[in-house]
């Protein structure tokens, strides 16, 4: 069965890694693929050199009219030349009248870049491999025999993939189900399954998409939780959603103060003011306040800035200068990070970013008329709707995003560095990468930059997927 993939606005989906590649083996597995382009000038944006490439691995070219420099330099080559006779005559009238006959043959561009861009709306030029390229009418599409079938002809046509995908289960009077019973503590021992992580989520009470600030690791109910680090209790009671919760605050050995909340308990076995050592009994896992089972809501704060519980308690350092992620000492990457972003979110992530491409770095600013670099990618997140991020940092950034490692990394995952300027944190600037060695950051202006340059290998500092809405 030969499948074709027709790529609609294939410029606006972002970069297909190896697609120099692919375009050039994939005829041999019964692919083809068909790229649809607005100009030439969008596929050279994206694969650069590899462009030429592309374009020679496609056995048909079709150009349906434009204005675009690079389009109608390319097709004015490739339609080549026609020759044509050129007569001159001359007559010199003197003392002696003497006339002069000039024959010359001359080589004229078929149709000229000026005439390829005034061309009728109405036709197309087509050149297929083997053929000679030949000017044709575009087809009406409205007057094939399977019209009717299009959602142009009827919206009920549309093919609705939601749908296709679904899988709800439909359930039938007449079928047949099994009923079992769980008793509380079995049920209990099942919640010590349940873990829901760090970052953007639908909140299993209310169902709405809210940021989790925290880790909930379920456990058993009555199970002990030990202080994380040394400190002094400042609250211990009932609070709210949390339920009972204990707050612990202490001293970081840079100065940083360092608070660790620990919710949903069962049983508190600390006061307000009690000085605690680390790994001290301070309360049991519950499920009071807005809890749907038996587990620990974990939330870590560095001088009042939430942060990633598992990556900290893997490094216990803020800083993280000489701890990058996957590296000797440094944090675990972990094997799954996570579904990577899906097609559609991709699509709107690199639609809104190629938006702002050409507009100036300034520091601080946010958008739309001007980014920094942690300002230019919480903007295309938000406005994208691929992720609610607020304004936040680079570092912040990093915080909402599970370290990736780089065989792993896919297109929509953030790319962060470090050091490039002195900024009190480890990850000092951010970007998005597209794939294929490249990511669109806000440089001076925002722009496509390789990844792999000297400068940036050297400040690179981890890749983080971020949970998607």
């Amino acid at each position: 069965m030969h499948v074709r993939c027709l790529i609609d606005e294939a410029a606006n989906i972002g970069q297909i890694p190896n697609l120099e590649k692919l375009m050039a083996t994939i005829r041999s597995r019964e692919i083809s693929a068909c790229l649809v382009l607005q100009a030439q000038s969008q596929l050279k944006a994206l694969y650069k050199d590899n462009m030429d490439t592309i374009i020679g691995n496609c056995d048909s070219s079709l150009f349906l009219g434009g204005k675009e420099e690079t389009t109608l330099k390319s097709w004015s080559a490739l339609l080549g030349k026609e020759t044509i006779d050129m007569y001159n005559t001359s007559v010199t009238k003197g003392t002696q009248e003497s006339h002069g006959q000039n024959f010359q043959k001359l080589g004229k561009d078929l149709m000229s870049m000026d005439e390829l861009a005034v061309m009728d709306g109405g036709k197309c030029l087509l050149q297929v491999r083997g053929v000679r390229p030949f000017l044709s009418r575009k087809y009406d599409i409205t007057k094939h025999p399977n019209y009717k079938y299009l959602s142009d002809f009827n919206p009920k046509n549309t093919f609705d993939i939601e749908k296709y995908l679904s899988t709800r289960l439909r359930v039938r009077p007449d079928d047949l189900f099994l009923n079992y019973e769980i008793s509380p503590s079995e049920l209990a021992e099942e919640s010590a399954d349940d873990t829901e992580y760090y970052g953007y989520r639908v909140h299993p009470i209310s169902g709405e998409k809210n940021y989790h600030k925290a880790v909930d690791i379920g456990m058993p109910q009555g199970t002990e939780i030990l202080a994380g680090h040394d400190g002094v209790v400042t609250q211990a009671g009932e609070a709210g959603s949390y339920g009972l919760i204990v707050v612990l605050e202490g001293a970081m050995e840079d100065g940083r103060t360092l608070t660790t909340k620990y919710a949903h308990c069962s049983e508190l076995l600390v006061s307000a003011g009690q000085e605690v050592k680390q790994g001290d009994v301070i309360a049991k896992v519950g499920s009071t306040g807005d809890s749907t089972g038996p587990h620990l809501h974990l939330e870590v704060l560095v001088d009042g800035q939430y942060l990633n519980p598992l990556y900290f308690t893997d490094t216990g350092d803020h800083t993280g200068t000489s701890l990058i992620p996957g590296s000797a000492g440094g944090p675990e990457i972990p094997a799954y990070p996570g579904a990577p972003m899906g097609d559609g979110d991709y699509a709107a992530l690199i639609t809104e970013a190629q938006k702002h491409l050409g507009k100036p770095y300034v520091f601080g600013a946010s958008g739309p008329n001007s980014f920094d670099c942690s300002g230019f990618v919480s903007y295309v997140l938000n406005q994208s709707g691929v992720a609610s991020v607020g304004r936040s940092t680079a570092q912040g950034l990093f915080n909402m995003s599970t370290p990736v490692s780089r065989e792993n990394a896919q297109p929509g995952d953030l790319i962060f560095f470090t050091g490039t300027y002195s900024a009190g944190t480890p990850v000092t600037h951010v970007g998005i990468y597209i794939g294929n060695g490249q990511m669109i950051h806000a440089g001076d202006p925002v722009q496509y930059a390789n990844i792999n340059t000297s400068y940036w290998t050297e400040h690179f500092y981890a890749f983080g997927r971020i949970s998607t809405n």
